[in-house]
C-alpha cells in the first residue's frame, strides 16, 4: 500500500511540473522562458502585464487596430493569432460543389463601402463572389492557417500575405522546400468554388445585418 502511495506521488509531481511547464497561453501564445512575462505571437512579443504590445504593429494601419500596440479591441470574441490583425471566429461549411469543408474562419473589419477602380463597392464585388479590397486596396486574401486545406482560414490583407509569404507563420511548407501541406494540400480548383460562394454568403450576412439595423431604428 505504501509502495502504491509512493508511486502515485511520483505520478502526481510529475503531471503538476507537466502541467506548470506547459508553455503555450492564451490563443496559443507561446510562453518564452527566457524573457520573463513575455509572449511569442509569432511576428512580435506581447506583454501580459500592460496589455499590449511590445513593438509595433509591422503591417501598420492595414491591420484596422486603433494603436499600434494594442491586441484586440473585446478578447471574449475576437483574436490577434499573428500578432499583426484582429480576426472575429466564425464557423462557415463550404458547398459540395467544392471541398463540403467546415471551416473556422476568422474575420476581420470590413468597410463594404469601399469603392473599386470599376465603381463597385466591396459588397458589391463580394456579392458576385469577388474578394473585397482591404485597407491596402488590395483584394483581401482567404488564407489557410499553416498551409492545412482541413485547418482554419483567416481573412488576411494581400499587402501582409506577400511580405510575409515565405514565413513559418504562414507558409511553413514554403520555408522547408516542400511547398506544401503533407497530409492536407489545398485543392485549388475546389478551393475556388469555396472562395467565390465563402464572400456571397459574407455579403448575405452583411445585407442582413444592416436589414436588421434598419428595423431597430
Amino acid at each position: 500500500m505504501k509502495q502504491k502511495s509512493c508511486h502515485l506521488r511520483q505520478l502526481l509531481h510529475v503531471l503538476l511540473n507537466t502541467i506548470l511547464n506547459f508553455p503555450f497561453r492564451q490563443l496559443a501564445q507561446y510562453e518564452d522562458l527566457e524573457l520573463e512575462g513575455l509572449y511569442y505571437n509569432r511576428f512580435r512579443y506581447y506583454d501580459c502585464t500592460i496589455g499590449n504590445y511590445i513593438s509595433q504593429d509591422p503591417i501598420g494601419l492595414a491591420g484596422n487596430n486603433p494603436t499600434f500596440y494594442a491586441y484586440v479591441h473585446d478578447s471574449n470574441s475576437w483574436v490577434d493569432p499573428f500578432g499583426l490583425n484582429m480576426f472575429n471566429p466564425i464557423q462557415w461549411t463550404a458547398p459540395s460543389s467544392g471541398t463540403g469543408n467546415t471551416y473556422t474562419v476568422y474575420q476581420q473589419n470590413i468597410d463594404w463601402d469601399k469603392i473599386d477602380d470599376k465603381g463597385r463597392t466591396n459588397l458589391q464585388r463580394a456579392s458576385k463572389g469577388v474578394a473585397p479590397l482591404g485597407n491596402d486596396g488590395r483584394s483581401i486574401n482567404l488564407h489557410h492557417s499553416k498551409q492545412n486545406a482541413q485547418g482554419p482560414l483567416f481573412e488576411v490583407s494581400d499587402s501582409m500575405h506577400k511580405q510575409f509569404d515565405r514565413s513559418n507563420a504562414l507558409h511553413p511548407y514554403k520555408v522547408d522546400g516542400t511547398g506544401q501541406h503533407p497530409h492536407f494540400p489545398v485543392d485549388r480548383d475546389a478551393f475556388d468554388t469555396d472562395r467565390g460562394a465563402y464572400w456571397r454568403n459574407r455579403a448575405k450576412a452583411e445585407k442582413a445585418s444592416r436589414k436588421a439595423k434598419i428595423k431597430c431604428k
